[in-house]
């Protein structure tokens, strides 16, 4: 089966346009341009291990597998001036030149009121009715958002995300919008305003996990699904009463109210009616090996099954 490619990045193709210094724990980037198209793109590396990179890899897929509205990703080795800048950046001691090349998917004209933006804060954890009264406050007719952000959910309790925050989501709003050049007419926004293709998706996929939890998992699975797939919490929206719940509670949970249960139910029906365990087994396979990113056979047969577990799980729930 052919691999995805990992290609040296020719930095005489693209202009650095912008250095971003990481805050807290997000990852060094660099914005870049390609010379001939003006296209634009994200160049992100990793904080803790180089895995993260090829999360961002397989999550992308796995995303675009699902038919969700979520950004290409590439697996680059940089070199020359590019590495360099990453050099200055804040990097583990023993950082290997590898890196996400991720295609800015925002459209022409439209910038991104990331979440803390429509919530009011990015520090906080909110309920889901905080953040459906936000949405609600803001945008007319926002049952494609509702739709869209039960989506976000559905597929990170397929990853095991564990960074959905208020700062990796939002919605784009086109520039006049934003401006206040706005209608009269309510409706005529709803064109205006979309939620934004899913990003940032390398804490996830076992990313974490070193080989030797690994191998402990594989010789414990109930262990690995009891105590890990159904032993975390996610701390994005939080529970009725506030407090922190593992993601397939929180998603039972809104399969129960009222106002969310058609919005969950229809994201994971749709998401899942038409995915069989080969393929994802088949994009498993098709990570690369290489000499900067410890991707073993052991791994990859973890992570198959957390994710057929994960999506026989989300599946219980309808």
């Amino acid at each position: 089966m052919k691999q995805f490619l990992i290609k040296d990045l020719d930095e005489d193709l693209y202009k650095i346009d912008h250095l971003e210094e990481p805050v807290g724990g997000s990852r060094p980037r660099l914005l870049l341009s390609k010379k001939t198209t003006k296209l634009k793109y994200f160049l992100k590396t990793y904080c803790h291990d180089s895995r993260e990179i090829f999360s961002e890899l397989l999550g992308s897929e796995l995303g675009k597998l699902l038919g969700l509205n979520i950004q290409k990703v590439s697996v680059r080795v940089v070199k020359g001036s590019i590495e360099a800048e990453f050099r200055k950046r804040r990097i583990p001691p023993d950082w290997k030149p590898i890196a996400a090349l991720v295609r800015n998917a925002f459209k022409k004209d439209f910038d991104i009121l990331y979440g803390k933006g429509v919530v009011g804060g990015d520090t906080e954890h909110f309920k889901l009715a905080d953040i459906e009264k936000a949405i609600r406050a803001r945008y007319y007719a926002p049952d494609d958002i509702f739709v869209s952000f039960a989506k976000m959910v559905v597929f990170d309790a397929f990853i095991g995300n564990m960074d959905r925050h208020h700062e990796n989501w939002g919605i784009a709003e086109h520039r006049s919008v934003r401006a206040g050049q706005t209608a009269l007419d309510p409706k005529e926004l709803v064109p205006s305003r979309e939620f934004a293709t899913l990003f940032d998706h390398g804490s996830s996929l076992l990313f974490e996990l070193d080989e030797a939890r690994v191998e402990f998992f594989l010789k414990n699975l109930d262990a690995f699904e009891s105590g890990y797939i159904l032993g975390k919490s996610y701390s994005f929206f939080l529970d009725e009463n506030g407090g922190e719940s593992n993601i397939f509670i929180l998603i039972r949970d809104c399969l129960k109210n009222d106002t969310w249960k058609k919005f969950f139910k229809k994201a994971i029906k749709d998401m899942f009616n038409d995915v069989a365990s080969l393929d994802i087994a088949r994009l498993i396979l098709k990570m690369p090996r290489h000499e900067y990113v410890e991707f073993s056979d052991n791994r990859k047969s973890l992570l198959f099954e957390s994710l057929v577990r994960r999506k026989k799980q989300l599946l219980s729930l309808l």
